[in-house]
């Protein structure tokens, strides 16, 4: 089974998985991310191990004067590092362009 870490800008993407673990449904109630999955392979065949939101990750900077779109660069870097801490086989996320700096 595929240990799948997801991530994305709220309830819309992640479903109950945006939610603090005490708040969540049981089962969690899914978002856009885990129905895009669940069209990619069978439900059976992967799990969600764990959740974030873009806002909530912490925003690693290595220099000054970085150019615009290394941000986003950074965002997904500390995607992955959170993940790698998850122990999880694969990462799905989704990033919209709505003008939100979050």
């Amino acid at each position: 089974m595929t240990r799948v870490f997801i991530a994305g800008e709220g309830p819309n993407e992640l479903g109950d998985w945006a939610r603090h673990p005490s708040y969540r449904a049981d089962p969690p109630r899914p978002g856009v991310l885990i129905a895009l999955l669940a069209g990619a392979a069978p439900r059976a065949t992967w799990s969600i191990e764990g959740a974030a939101l873009w806002k909530s990750l912490r925003k690693y900077q290595l220099g000054f004067g970085l150019k615009t779109g290394r941000a986003e660069q950074r965002n997904v870097s500390a995607l992955l590092l959170k993940a790698e801490e998850a122990r999880v086989d694969a990462v799905a996320f989704s990033r919209d362009r709505d003008g939100d700096r979050d």
